[in-house]
């Protein structure tokens, strides 16, 4: 996204849960370096927003995203409807 030569950029993530690959990149590790990752998007200019398909805790989002920056949605087939309010906000 960088590289592009544009005024405003969005990065959505789209996350079936925690960042965890089935070895050593979870837990603790797992959420820092996602976390870092995010800030790094950030302070290059780049909007970063999750949306999650865990509905279970949203601590770990909270830690990765920030407050505001994801939603949570219980099924894939109510994305549409739940971006629609989250992407007008997001370019405000």
């Amino acid at each position: 996204l960088q590289r592009r030569p544009l005024g405003r950029r969005l990065l959505i993530v789209l996350s079936d849960g925690r960042p965890e690959d089935g070895d050593s990149y979870r837990g603790a590790y797992g959420l820092a370096d996602t976390a870092m990752a995010v800030r790094e998007a950030r302070s290059q200019g780049t909007t970063v927003f999750c949306i999650c398909l865990d509905v279970r805790d949203a601590q770990y989002l909270d830690r990765i995203f920030g407050p505001g920056a994801y939603i949570q949605v219980a099924e894939a087939r109510s994305i549409p409807a739940r971006l629609t309010g989250a992407f007008l906000r997001l370019v405000r």
